[in-house]
């Protein structure tokens, strides 16, 4: 599940999702926040994953979801993305930059 909260005053948009992680419903909620009619080139973005298992999560889900971001035209690839988690993600994989 997913909630998208845009805060125009702060130029950021809020992304929280929760339940079981999901490769493909985390890239949609990528593309549905930055096609929201009030989300405008130049937002941040936060994306809330406190309510996540992200149990299952390894270094190369997360590369792609670096790649899929990057994907995106200026304005929207380069700005400040951050993720909030519950907790250290566990791993028996060195988590690396793409």
């Amino acid at each position: 599940m997913m909630d998208l909260q845009i805060d125009k005053a702060k130029n950021i948009a809020c992304i929280k999702m929760s339940g079981p992680f999901s490769f493909v419903e985390v890239l949609n909620a990528f593309d549905t926040a930055v096609s929201a009619d009030n989300y405008k080139a130049g937002m941040g973005r936060l994306l809330d994953f406190r309510e996540i298992d992200l149990s299952a999560i390894d270094s190369d889900t997360i590369r792609k979801m670096v790649k899929y971001s990057l994907s995106f035209p200026p304005g929207i690839n380069d700005v400040k993305v951050a993720f909030v988690i519950a907790r250290t993600l566990e791993s028996n994989k060195k988590i690396i930059s793409p």
